[in-house]
Protein backbone atom coordinates (compact mmCIF):
# COMPACT_ATOMS: atom_id res chain seq x y z
CA UNK A 1 0.00 0.00 0.00
CA UNK A 2 1.28 3.19 -0.66
CA UNK A 3 1.80 6.00 1.91
CA UNK A 4 -0.95 8.61 2.02
CA UNK A 5 0.68 11.95 0.32
CA UNK A 6 -1.68 14.07 1.87
CA UNK A 7 0.44 16.77 3.53
CA UNK A 8 -1.44 19.75 4.88
CA UNK A 9 -0.55 22.67 2.59
CA UNK A 10 1.14 25.45 4.09
CA UNK A 11 2.80 29.36 3.79
CA UNK A 12 6.46 28.03 3.71
CA UNK A 13 6.74 31.91 4.52
CA UNK A 14 4.88 31.76 7.54
CA UNK A 15 7.65 28.76 8.46
CA UNK A 16 10.66 29.15 10.85
CA UNK A 17 13.84 27.22 10.06
CA UNK A 18 13.25 24.16 12.23
CA UNK A 19 9.82 23.97 10.87
CA UNK A 20 10.76 24.65 7.28
CA UNK A 21 13.35 21.45 7.77
CA UNK A 22 11.19 19.31 9.29
CA UNK A 23 8.27 19.77 6.22
CA UNK A 24 11.11 19.52 3.54
CA UNK A 25 12.28 16.18 5.63
CA UNK A 26 8.26 15.48 5.35
CA UNK A 27 8.16 16.14 1.49
CA UNK A 28 11.08 14.32 0.49
CA UNK A 29 9.99 11.16 2.82
CA UNK A 30 6.45 11.24 0.91
CA UNK A 31 7.84 11.07 -2.78
CA UNK A 32 10.54 8.84 -1.65
CA UNK A 33 7.95 5.97 -0.23
CA UNK A 34 5.89 6.15 -3.66
CA UNK A 35 8.64 5.27 -6.35
CA UNK A 36 5.65 3.82 -8.04
CA UNK A 37 4.52 7.54 -8.64
CA UNK A 38 7.61 9.73 -8.22
CA UNK A 39 9.85 8.12 -11.13
CA UNK A 40 12.71 10.20 -12.44
CA UNK A 41 12.86 12.66 -9.49
CA UNK A 42 14.79 16.05 -9.89
CA UNK A 43 17.66 15.86 -8.21
CA UNK A 44 17.05 12.14 -7.53
CA UNK A 45 16.28 10.91 -3.90
CA UNK A 46 19.82 10.22 -2.72
CA UNK A 47 20.50 13.95 -3.02
CA UNK A 48 17.19 14.91 -1.69
CA UNK A 49 18.02 12.39 1.25
CA UNK A 50 21.48 13.78 1.98
CA UNK A 51 19.95 17.95 1.28
CA UNK A 52 16.75 17.16 4.41
CA UNK A 53 19.57 15.58 6.37
CA UNK A 54 22.18 18.68 5.95
CA UNK A 55 19.24 21.19 6.56
CA UNK A 56 18.55 19.60 9.76
CA UNK A 57 21.75 19.07 11.12
CA UNK A 58 22.79 22.68 10.36
CA UNK A 59 19.26 23.83 11.22
CA UNK A 60 19.92 22.52 14.95
CA UNK A 61 23.50 23.54 14.86
CA UNK A 62 22.24 27.22 14.41
CA UNK A 63 20.55 27.21 17.73
CA UNK A 64 23.23 28.15 19.77
CA UNK A 65 25.98 28.62 17.20
CA UNK A 66 28.01 31.65 15.87
CA UNK A 67 27.05 33.79 13.10
CA UNK A 68 29.02 31.37 10.63
CA UNK A 69 26.65 28.32 11.49
CA UNK A 70 23.47 30.61 11.00
CA UNK A 71 24.79 31.48 7.53
CA UNK A 72 25.51 28.04 6.59
CA UNK A 73 21.66 27.04 7.59
CA UNK A 74 20.30 30.29 5.98
CA UNK A 75 22.36 28.78 2.72
CA UNK A 76 21.57 25.35 2.49
CA UNK A 77 17.67 26.38 3.36
CA UNK A 78 17.83 28.77 0.15
CA UNK A 79 19.14 25.28 -1.61
CA UNK A 80 16.24 23.09 -0.37
CA UNK A 81 13.82 25.98 -1.41
CA UNK A 82 14.98 25.93 -4.74
CA UNK A 83 14.82 22.22 -4.84
CA UNK A 84 11.43 22.39 -3.60
CA UNK A 85 10.45 24.81 -6.33
CA UNK A 86 11.95 22.45 -9.19
CA UNK A 87 9.71 19.52 -7.28
CA UNK A 88 6.33 21.58 -7.78
CA UNK A 89 6.45 21.75 -11.42
CA UNK A 90 7.51 18.06 -11.54
CA UNK A 91 4.62 17.05 -8.88
CA UNK A 92 1.71 18.90 -11.05
CA UNK A 93 3.12 16.92 -14.37
CA UNK A 94 3.32 13.22 -12.09
CA UNK A 95 -0.58 14.18 -10.87
CA UNK A 96 -1.87 15.05 -14.66
CA UNK A 97 -0.54 11.41 -15.49
CA UNK A 98 -1.51 9.47 -11.92
CA UNK A 99 -3.56 6.12 -12.96
CA UNK A 100 -6.27 6.86 -10.28
CA UNK A 101 -8.20 9.47 -8.79
CA UNK A 102 -6.78 8.76 -5.59
CA UNK A 103 -3.54 9.36 -7.15
CA UNK A 104 -4.69 12.59 -8.42
CA UNK A 105 -5.91 13.75 -5.64
CA UNK A 106 -2.87 13.04 -2.92
CA UNK A 107 -0.63 14.16 -5.56
CA UNK A 108 -2.24 17.35 -6.57
CA UNK A 109 -2.53 18.18 -2.29
CA UNK A 110 1.36 17.68 -2.03
CA UNK A 111 1.74 19.95 -5.00
CA UNK A 112 -0.29 22.15 -3.12
CA UNK A 113 2.32 22.16 -0.58
CA UNK A 114 5.40 22.47 -2.78
CA UNK A 115 5.37 25.31 -2.41
CA UNK A 116 1.36 26.74 -1.87
CA UNK A 117 -0.05 28.36 -4.75
CA UNK A 118 -3.22 29.05 -3.26
CA UNK A 119 -5.70 31.43 -4.43
CA UNK A 120 -4.97 33.96 -2.22
CA UNK A 121 -1.42 33.91 -3.95
CA UNK A 122 -1.80 35.30 -6.69
CA UNK A 123 0.93 34.73 -10.31
CA UNK A 124 2.47 37.47 -10.95
CA UNK A 125 5.68 39.05 -10.72
CA UNK A 126 6.97 39.65 -7.40
CA UNK A 127 7.60 43.25 -6.49
CA UNK A 128 10.81 44.40 -5.01
CA UNK A 129 11.14 44.89 -1.73
CA UNK A 130 11.60 48.11 0.08
CA UNK A 131 14.97 47.89 2.23
CA UNK A 132 16.24 50.06 4.99
CA UNK A 133 19.49 49.97 6.75
CA UNK A 134 20.22 51.72 10.40
CA UNK A 135 23.91 51.87 11.87
CA UNK A 136 24.44 49.85 14.28
CA UNK A 137 26.08 50.33 18.26
CA UNK A 138 28.44 46.80 17.73
CA UNK A 139 31.60 47.05 15.47
CA UNK A 140 31.65 45.53 12.27
CA UNK A 141 27.49 45.14 11.98
CA UNK A 142 24.39 46.93 9.96
CA UNK A 143 20.97 46.08 10.63
CA UNK A 144 19.15 45.93 7.40
CA UNK A 145 14.95 45.50 7.35
CA UNK A 146 12.70 45.22 4.93
CA UNK A 147 8.74 44.95 4.89
CA UNK A 148 5.60 44.46 4.94
CA UNK A 149 6.57 40.55 3.82
CA UNK A 150 6.41 40.76 -0.03
CA UNK A 151 3.41 38.52 -1.01
CA UNK A 152 3.83 35.31 -2.29
CA UNK A 153 7.84 35.45 -1.14
CA UNK A 154 9.10 32.13 0.19
CA UNK A 155 12.79 33.46 1.30
CA UNK A 156 15.34 36.49 0.77
CA UNK A 157 18.59 37.01 -0.60
CA UNK A 158 20.78 39.99 0.08
CA UNK A 159 23.60 40.76 -1.44
CA UNK A 160 26.75 43.26 -0.48
CA UNK A 161 28.81 45.67 -2.33
CA UNK A 162 31.63 47.56 -0.56
CA UNK A 163 31.38 51.34 -0.01
CA UNK A 164 28.87 53.32 -2.15
CA UNK A 165 26.75 51.36 -4.80
CA UNK A 166 27.09 52.53 -8.69
CA UNK A 167 25.89 51.29 -11.83
CA UNK A 168 29.78 49.54 -12.16
CA UNK A 169 29.25 48.16 -8.81
CA UNK A 170 29.87 43.59 -8.61
CA UNK A 171 27.18 42.62 -6.05
CA UNK A 172 28.24 39.45 -4.30
CA UNK A 173 25.73 37.20 -2.40
CA UNK A 174 25.95 38.02 1.47
CA UNK A 175 22.87 35.87 2.81
CA UNK A 176 19.75 34.17 2.49
CA UNK A 177 16.93 34.47 4.80
CA UNK A 178 13.28 33.94 5.48
CA UNK A 179 12.76 36.65 7.46
CA UNK A 180 12.54 40.23 6.50
CA UNK A 181 15.31 41.40 8.97
CA UNK A 182 19.03 40.78 8.83
CA UNK A 183 21.87 41.83 10.74
CA UNK A 184 24.69 41.74 8.77
CA UNK A 185 27.85 40.94 10.70
CA UNK A 186 31.69 40.98 10.09
CA UNK A 187 32.22 44.06 7.96
CA UNK A 188 34.84 46.29 7.63
CA UNK A 189 34.56 49.57 9.15
CA UNK A 190 33.30 52.24 6.46
CA UNK A 191 30.54 52.32 4.01
CA UNK A 192 28.72 48.99 3.12
CA UNK A 193 25.83 49.03 0.34
CA UNK A 194 22.71 46.26 0.04
CA UNK A 195 20.05 45.21 -1.50
CA UNK A 196 17.89 42.51 -1.78
CA UNK A 197 15.39 40.19 -4.31
CA UNK A 198 12.45 38.14 -3.61
CA UNK A 199 12.23 34.52 -4.26
CA UNK A 200 9.28 32.92 -4.99
CA UNK A 201 7.58 30.38 -6.76
CA UNK A 202 7.10 32.55 -9.76
CA UNK A 203 10.95 32.94 -9.59
CA UNK A 204 13.18 36.04 -8.34
CA UNK A 205 12.33 39.89 -8.13
CA UNK A 206 13.53 42.91 -9.41
CA UNK A 207 16.64 43.87 -6.39
CA UNK A 208 15.67 46.47 -4.41
CA UNK A 209 16.98 50.04 -4.76
CA UNK A 210 20.40 49.58 -2.62
CA UNK A 211 20.86 51.15 0.70
CA UNK A 212 24.20 52.20 2.05
CA UNK A 213 25.17 52.93 5.68
CA UNK A 214 28.09 53.10 7.83
CA UNK A 215 30.06 50.26 9.63
CA UNK A 216 31.55 51.18 12.85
Amino acid sequence: MKKSLRIKTSDFSELNHAEFAVKFGDIVQAIGANPDIFQNVPYGIPQLNTAALDLTLKTQKAVNGSQDDRNARDIQAAACLAMLLKLAAYVLNVASDAATEEEQIALIELAKFVPAKTERTPIGELPAPFLKAEISGTAGEIHLEWGPRVRGAYSYIVQHTPGFANEQSQWEFFASTTRTRLDATGLSSGYHSFRVICVGAVGESDPSEPVTELAR
